[in-house]
């Protein structure tokens, strides 16, 4: 299926979290790309590049991950090859272009593509 992988090529991660901060706490800001549905209230899945913002503090990579993929329109896939926790703060400036993708990868030395993969996947019929 059609998935992101998320990689870190130059195996740089983003910056240690302070000892002392909280357990994986942040957010995520999503763009002016329509993927909320005002009728619902509900956010509709987007393209990675519709995310404004993450932060995430003292998170894994899979965290990280997770966070991004609610609001996704595809499986966010992590081969990062990174353990340990991290802070993930990526953010745009005001009036700023919105181009995630990019500012992942300068901010924080991770990479986005699109790709395949096999994917197992739990699947719920109605009886």
């Amino acid at each position: 299926m059609d998935v992101y992988l998320i990689t870190a090529p130059n195996g740089k991660p983003p910056a240690h979290p302070d000892p002392n901060a909280p357990e994986s706490v942040g957010g995520v800001a999503w763009g002016s790309a329509g993927n909320i549905d005002e009728n619902r209230g509900m956010l509709w899945p987007a393209g990675i590049n519709a995310v404004r913002s993450i932060d995430l503090i003292n998170g894994t990579v899979d965290d990280f991950c997770h966070m991004l993929e609610q609001g996704l329109d595809q499986p966010l896939i992590n081969e990062t090859h990174l353990d340990g926790k991290f802070d993930f703060q990526v953010r745009a400036d005001e009036g700023q272009q919105n181009n995630f993708t990019e500012r992942l990868r300068t901010q924080l030395n991770l990479v986005v593509t699109p790709a395949q993969r096999r994917v197992e996947m739990l699947v719920f019929t109605p009886q």
